[in-house]
């Protein structure tokens, strides 16, 4: 007969069942609170980059201005040599000097200005990103987008547009990026950067070669005049662009200061899939033994009494 506890035998245990492959493990692990992660990226600051394209701004202006009034003054000249207005040789020379001079100026005001203002726009756009997260074009357009045939026509402004939108500081939380307002001034500064862009490179492309035989100067004079225009074009959009680097500057300032970072959510990982393992045959119950009975007690034995050395022999 085996020993059977207090209360009975102990439930037997379901065998184990081995989950699905790609199964979750349970949402009470996790507790019930959310999880989130901040964006890696942390807002920078855009001011003293903005400062700076501001100035390049004003002095690729300046550069417009005397190319403009050079251009115009050869045309002008060119246009008296062929009426026999009493023009030179030397005077097509010498304001053929000056427009060469104020265009290479102009140029190089361009250059410097479009290197500072791909790095304000990056950093722009990387702000915009950790404030609202996805929001259109990556910032990386704002480089890459530059360099797109044709594309530089659209790419980098309209990300530039969209980052714009994002860092709108009236935007509330949790809203889609989208949905948030752009200045004015981006798509005002759109059409007249892409304007002068397209009138600078038809008087580039139109203006015939002074050293080619069949050399017309009312096509060349007619060229000039066009980009003498496309320059007085870019004078408005370096206005324009002097005001919305300004205000999206501390637009996004603004609105940093007042948000916290983006949350993305947290996603959990797909588990793993299990491989299923045989479960292990159970243990029979074992049979409780009863501990062995009792034994009557022995009283120890009684002491032995003490017993005197023996005496010793006596002497001889």
């Amino acid at each position: 007969m085996t020993y059977q506890p207090p209360g009975g035998p102990p439930p037997p245990q379901p065998p184990w069942q081995p989950q699905p492959a790609g199964a979750p493990y349970p949402a009470s692990a996790y507790g019930t609170q959310g999880y989130g992660y901040a964006s890696a990226t942390p807002v920078q600051s855009v001011k003293g980059l903005s400062t700076t394209v501001v100035v390049l701004l004003t002095l690729t202006g300046l550069a417009a201005v005397w190319a403009a009034i050079a251009l115009f003054h050869r045309a002008s000249v060119v246009s008296d040599f062929t009426g026999f207005g009493g023009v030179s040789l030397q005077d097509i020379e010498d304001a053929d000097s000056q427009v060469t001079g104020a265009v290479a100026v102009f140029q190089l005001g361009l250059l410097a200005t479009g290197i500072l203002w791909i790095i304000w726009q990056f950093r722009f756009a990387k702000n915009a990103a950790a404030l609202r997260g996805n929001y259109g074009l990556a910032p990386g357009w704002a480089i890459g987008g530059w360099f797109v045939p044709l594309g530089n026509l659209v790419l980098p402004q309209l990300q530039l547009f969209q980052a714009a939108k994002a860092s709108d500081p009236d935007l509330p939380p949790g809203q889609a990026a989208a949905s948030g307002n752009a200045p004015a001034t981006v798509p005002a500064w759109w059409i007249a950067y892409d304007l002068a862009g397209v009138l600078f490179a038809i008087g580039q492309i139109t203006r015939p070669n002074k050293n080619d035989f069949d050399f017309d100067l009312d096509k060349f004079s007619r060229a000039d005049r066009v980009s003498a225009f496309a320059c007085l074009v870019y004078i408005v959009a370096a206005i324009i662009a002097i005001v919305m680097v300004r205000t999206l500057s501390d637009r996004q300032m603004r609105a940093a200061a007042s948000a916290a970072p983006y949350q993305e959510p947290y996603q959990q990982a797909a588990a793993p899939p299990q491989s299923w393992q045989q479960p292990t045959a159970p243990q029979p119950p074992q049979t409780w033994a009863p501990p062995p009975p009792n034994q009557t007690w022995q009283p120890p034995p009684p002491d032995q009494p003490w017993q005197p050395p023996p005496t010793p022999p006596p002497p001889q």
